[in-house]
């Protein structure tokens, strides 16, 4: 993990030019193109981009992917399936993932970080966040999860504050097609869905 404390004015030059983003919030949350990665023989296939595709229909598919997550030792102490991605989420990809990829060249990817907050026990929510890549290549729409519930830095955020800095810049793992992803959890594959 690697943080950067940054002054406003120097917040958007790290999200990128207003050509290659989609959607931002504030110097942290991003949907944007990026140059397309290598795969794990250091080449790099052109995607299939442009592609036109329904945000609708991108939403409804994220939306229906789900994990698992075991809670005890007994079959009965399985709580049920948590989705992957907020329906906000889903949403804001659905539709920008299908204006991105209607613009993208086939060097391209669709990179994005985005915030949800996730219950902690105890009634207490707070912010973690998501980030990954997004392609289209052989008629399926790939989606690399890189950083997965990854956790404030609450500790910097104090720090930093206590300065009057009140931008603080995450650099988030968007996922790369040459390396395992850390996502660890147990997916529930559906129609349409494979790992």
């Amino acid at each position: 993990m690697c943080l950067c404390l940054t002054p406003p004015a120097f917040a958007v030059s790290l999200l990128g030019s207003d050509d290659e983003v989609l959607w931002k919030s504030g110097s942290l949350l991003y949907i944007k193109f990026a140059e397309q990665d290598k795969d794990k023989g250091g080449k790099a296939q052109p995607n299939d981009h442009p592609v036109t595709l329904d945000g609708r229909e991108i939403s409804d598919a994220l939306n229906l992917i789900e994990f698992w997550q075991k809670q005890g030792f007994f079959k009965s102490d399985d709580k049920e399936p948590d989705k992957v991605f907020s329906l906000q989420q889903t949403r804001l990809l659905g539709q920008y993932i299908a204006e991105g990829l209607a613009k993208a060249k086939p060097g391209q990817d669709i990179v994005f970080a985005l915030s949800r907050l996730q219950k902690l026990g105890l009634g207490i929510k707070d912010t973690v966040y998501d980030a990954g890549r997004v392609f289209y290549k052989d008629n399926r729409l790939y989606i690399i999860i890189g950083d997965y519930e990854r956790p404030r830095d609450k500790g910097l955020e104090a720090a930093a504050g206590g300065f009057g800095i009140n931008e603080i810049q995450y650099f988030f793992t968007n996922g790369t097609r040459a390396g395992a992803s850390d996502f660890k959890k147990n997916l529930i594959i559906g129609d349409g869905v494979e790992i």
